[in-house]
């Protein structure tokens, strides 16, 4: 019971850190999509509890921040009646956008878990509300991570872990967003703590309570992404190497059982398709590389992907760049356990299984691999248990040097965190110099928009006049929400009448056409947002950039860098 009071108070203070540090936190590419459709669902639900007063007052919303594309926007008919709203696949269609066709084929859980924030922190703006669901289930995963840790490999390890886990720059930074990812690395590493307890667990009753609960965490991560049904994967593995065998394939059956119903329960929009859903689910994300195929730039080289592939490495590399050294170094550590008989060698191959599948998963031909670490940041989350792991099975053996290498370890990690807010995305080890010596290696110094700071909206809001607008090269829906809660003041809608004043760019080589190398070249921005002498935003007169686009469309020969 102390031992889980302490996790409690691991897991409150990560929650407590990463509140207090949303606020500096800019909105990033995919949030406004998420502010979106999590409104068609606050709309859903209302309907649903009173549909002849919804229908009285429904019209269709004039600007949203999820995207047009899809279905229509259902009839004041169609919301009047709950077999409607529940079993009409158009109108469920609609107010569900999720798993079905591009750009909408990622499932809802991720919006289930942004509705927390309505009903724990009522009072804050949408998107801090939404935020607070994934902020949540991070401060969850660190407890139990903490939690097990301890019980299994020592304090030391415990601590080791936790902290990497709440305050790597990478994992903090997604931490934060009210996006997919973040979320699914928590789901990904409870999932994994749930499957090994569930093999050692020797009482029955505990062991029916521990698959279930990795068969709901499972049917969790398989609604918030794709990648989250490989967490199929460990669970397999833990049956296979555990025993007896009956027992084992009695769990694994429990588990997968649970996981189908939750899956079902979490997609109210498979409710009507029960098979239709499913197979439009798949077909739109793994022909994501027809709709939406995006250049990112990878140690010098411009990839179209998915449509081009990565090299397979690139996974490994990445690990290397965006980890802090000495835990990479001690996460390496972690696999010995696993090679070694002893009581937490099951617990140490089903962790090292999960640690390599979401690397493996980005390192595959044609899968998206844009955006950094952000596609398989599950396997830096594993990634944390395995420090711990490490710094368990040093201090089995050299207790003073577990010590000195875990209060190595925390400095490293806090440090990395506090010289990079509020940008830890920028994140890069000191084993290649940084963010500046990423940027020489031919890296993508910024990806997700984090870079439009807090400084930076008060200096496009202080000289922009009112009638001025701005332009983004790049321009995610999430700029609308800016405008709609009064944080940029200048209007961002290209509709609208009025100049541009301002080009904003962020430092995303990889998305960059022939005349924005002109531009970055040539110009010298009124206002630039720099980490370590590596600009990751710029702001540029508009008048002089129009003169630039004009000079490089009148050479379309010209060769750019």
């Amino acid at each position: 019971m102390r031992n889980l009071r302490l996790a409690i108070l691991v897991g409150l203070a990560s929650l407590a850190l990463l509140i207090l540090t949303e606020p500096g936190m800019s909105i990033v590419w995919d949030e406004g999509y998420t502010l979106g459709r999590v409104e068609r669902v606050r709309l859903w639900l209302q309907a649903c509890y009173d549909p002849s007063g919804f229908a009285a007052t429904w019209s269709t919303p004039s600007l949203e921040l999820v995207q047009a594309q899809g279905l229509p926007a259902p009839s004041a008919r169609q919301v009047s009646s709950r077999w409607s709203l529940f079993f009409e696949p158009r109108v469920i269609g609609w107010f569900w956008p999720f798993a079905r066709e591009e750009p909408h084929g990622h499932p809802p859980f991720y919006a289930l878990v942004a509705l927390i924030g309505d009903l724990a922190t009522p009072w804050r703006q949408p998107l801090a509300r939404e935020r607070f669901g994934t902020i949540l289930f991070h401060a969850i995963a660190c407890a139990a991570l903490f939690h097990v840790l301890k019980k299994r490999f020592g304090l030391l390890a415990a601590i080791s872990s936790a902290i990497c886990w709440s305050a790597s720059p990478q994992l903090f930074g997604l931490a934060h967003y009210a996006t997919y990812d973040g979320l699914l690395s928590s789901l990904w590493l409870m999932g994994l703590l749930a499957t090994a307890e569930a093999n050692d667990s020797v009482e029955r009753n505990q062991a029916l309570r521990r698959f279930s609960l990795s068969g709901l965490i499972l049917g969790a991560a398989m609604s918030t992404k794709l990648s989250g049904w490989f967490l199929i994967g460990p669970m397999v593995f833990g049956a296979l190497i555990g025993g007896p065998w009956k027992r084992q394939l009695k769990g694994l059956i429990l588990s997968l059982a649970v996981a189908g119903i939750a899956l079902y329960l979490f997609n109210p929009s498979w409710w009507c398709e029960p098979v239709g859903g499913p197979l439009r689910f798949f077909k739109s994300n793994l022909t994501r590389g027809r709709t939406i195929p995006i250049e990112t730039l990878y140690l010098g080289q411009i990839y179209k992907t998915p449509l081009e592939s990565l090299p397979w490495s690139n996974t490994l590399v990445w690990t290397i760049l965006a980890t802090p050294v000495i835990a990479l170094i001690l996460s390496l550590f972690g696999l010995i356990p696993a090679a070694r008989r002893g009581p937490n060698q099951s617990f140490s191959q089903i962790f090292s299984v999960g640690w390599f599948i979401p690397l493996a998963l980005r390192a595959l031909p044609h899968t998206p691999g844009h955006d950094g670490v952000r596609q398989f940041i599950a396997g830096l989350g594993v990634g944390t248990a395995m420090t711990g792991l490490g710094i368990g099975w040093l201090a089995a053996r050299k207790p003073n040097l577990a010590k000195g290498l875990t209060g190595f370890l925390c400095a490293e990690v806090l440090i990395s965190l506090a010289v990079y807010v509020p940008v830890p995305l920028s994140y890069f080890s000191p084993l290649v110099g940084g963010l500046p010596g990423a940027a020489r290696l031919g890296m993508e110094p910024t990806y997700y928009w984090d870079s439009l700071t807090p400084e930076a909206l008060d200096w496009l809001n202080a000289n922009t006049d009112p009638n001025e607008r701005l332009a983004f090269r790049g321009f995610p829906t999430s700029f609308f929400y800016l405008n709609q809660v009064g944080r940029l003041k200048p209007s961002v809608d290209p509709r609208t009448a009025g100049p541009f004043r301002w080009l904003v760019m962020q430092n995303r080589p990889g998305n960059f056409e022939p005349r924005d190398h002109e531009v970055v070249r040539k110009l010298k921005p009124a206002y630039t947002y720099t980490k370590f002498g590596v600009w990751l935003l710029a702001v540029y007169d508009m008048n002089e950039v129009q003169a630039v686009w004009t000079e490089t469309l009148s050479k379309p020969n010209r060769n750019h860098p």
